[in-house]
């Protein structure tokens, strides 16, 4: 039973923590824009192809590889902790982290920043994941969760400039947090009263190359204009392309927002009137 509602900047945070999240269902429609681009094909004079570069973790030391895998349980058990109403739990991890890796370390921040939003304390989240910048200022995951921290503050002009450019910034290397952004994106802006801005967005239907963002910014949009049926509609038709990972990714900051809630089981659906 889903009673604590996690971010999806913290979603985020885990995706790349735990591996993506971001698969469609099994022989589903998958996204248009995969999280890992596909290998360049070589030319046809090639005789043979070029070896692929090393993955990140083939060239980390046997140290750096332990810190990782402690980081990445760090992140498992303070959000659980958090998920479950105990913050005090979740911030005894943090600070556990702090000891062991100092407080210099840009994932200290990011994990105590993780734990704030958990709480709701969106301004002090800001402030970690901005600490985590100062350090680590090439990290858009740090700037995507701090834009989704001034979001949920009601900041929404300025969350949309921020997701604009950390939309630019991952278009080529991380595709599905670009993605991501663009949905962010409409979510500020119908926030903010534009709903022209908005709808621009989002181009015309095409069946075969639909994201994630741009089949939970129509149910999205459709439910700002009050067309809650279609809006349904739409929701129901995003669930059956894409895996309850991306469905609680897209739907997270809905909640946060007021413009819906989960039931029982933690499905999201959309409240009767747009507040």
């Amino acid at each position: 039973m889903r009673r604590f509602t996690q971010l999806s900047s913290l979603a985020l945070a885990g995706l790349l923590a735990c591996g993506p999240a971001w698969a469609a269902k099994p022989e589903a429609k998958a996204p248009a824009t995969p999280a890992t681009p596909p290998a360049a094909t070589p030319p046809p004079s090639a005789a043979t192809p070029a070896p692929a570069p090393p993955k990140p973790e083939e060239t980390l030391s046997p140290e750096q590889i332990a810190y990782k895998a402690q980081i990445k349980e760090a992140y498992h058990q303070a959000t659980a902790l958090a998920q479950k109403g105990d913050l005090a739990g979740a911030q005894k991890v943090v600070e556990d982290v702090g000891a062991k890796a100092g407080t210099t370390d840009p994932c200290y921040d990011e994990l105590h920043g993780t734990v704030l939003a958990l709480a709701k304390d969106y301004a002090g989240a800001q402030a970690a994941f901005e600490r985590q910048l100062s350090k680590a200022p090439d990290s858009h995951i740090g700037r995507f969760n701090r834009a989704e921290m001034i979001m949920l503050q009601g900041r929404y002009d300025e969350a949309e400039k921020e997701f604009v450019a950390v939309e630019t910034q991952t278009s080529g290397r991380d595709p599905a947090v670009a993605d991501l952004c663009r949905f962010k994106r409409v979510v500020c802006l119908l926030c903010a009263g534009n709903l022209k801005a908005a709808d621009l967005l989002v181009p015309p239907l095409q069946e075969n190359s639909e994201s994630p963002a741009l089949c939970y910014a129509r149910a999205t949009l459709e439910y700002a204009k009050q067309n809650t049926t279609k809006a349904i509609q739409l929701l129901d038709d995003a669930r059956t392309r894409f895996s309850e990972g991306v469905d609680n990714l897209y739907t997270d900051s809905l909640v946060e927002l007021r413009w819906g809630q989960r039931d029982e089981a933690g499905k999201f659906f959309f409240k009767p009137r747009l507040r």
